[in-house]
């Protein structure tokens, strides 16, 4: 059964891949952010690697953001951030984007995304500095005012956030604790890669 859950995720990969070839050949550029959004955000990186996947997301990014589409050039964004950290990206360089991100994402007003790169700034600055666990900058405050909408998913990424820094901390039980909680969400970890 294992092999045949492969065989799907590469025949998905195919197909996506296709369809991304697809809308850059017909310079599509309107749908390009949304299209490297799925494919290179949730999927691809289970077939190409990981810095390719890192790239794409960027440029969806840059295309979403010269047409109008904040939307999916904020997923892009997110997922590019996701995709760097997983993939062992440059910390420093890390935070300049996502500090990047951060304020774009506060000039349009965009709370949610706004309320994942502060947990992602907060991720990295842990990582980078190991004493940074221990300060309280007000991004703390400002993750626990969540709404309705997204709290289901911001606490998906909270739990592997907090899981990713304990780990690297060297708080195995803490590392743990967060992973079960993870594990029982019903929506386990759509993109999250334990």
């Amino acid at each position: 059964q294992r092999s045949s859950l492969l065989c799907d995720v590469r025949e998905a990969c195919s197909i996506g891949k296709l369809g991304v070839s697809l809308l850059n050949r017909i310079e599509s550029s309107e749908n390009i952010a949304r299209a490297y959004c799925v494919y290179f955000g949730l999927a691809a990186h289970y077939t190409e690697s990981i810095q390719s996947c890192e790239k794409r997301l960027k440029k969806g990014f840059e295309a979403g953001m010269s047409n109008g589409d904040t939307f999916s050039a904020f997923f892009c964004a997110n997922h590019h951030i996701r995709v760097s950290m997983i993939g062992g990206g440059n910390l420093s360089t890390l935070l300049r984007e996502t500090e990047y991100y951060l304020n774009i994402a506060g000039q349009h007003g965009n709370i949610v995304a706004k309320k994942f790169f502060l947990m992602y700034q907060r991720t990295i600055m842990v990582l980078i500095d190991k004493d940074a666990s221990n300060k309280n900058d007000g991004v703390s405050d400002e993750l626990s005012q969540g709404e309705s909408l997204c709290i289901t998913r911001l606490s998906e990424t909270m739990n592997f956030q907090k899981a990713l820094q304990s780990f690297w901390l060297g708080y195995a039980e803490r590392s743990h604790h967060y992973v079960l909680k993870l594990l029982q969400m019903s929506v386990l970890g759509r993109h999250h890669r334990l």
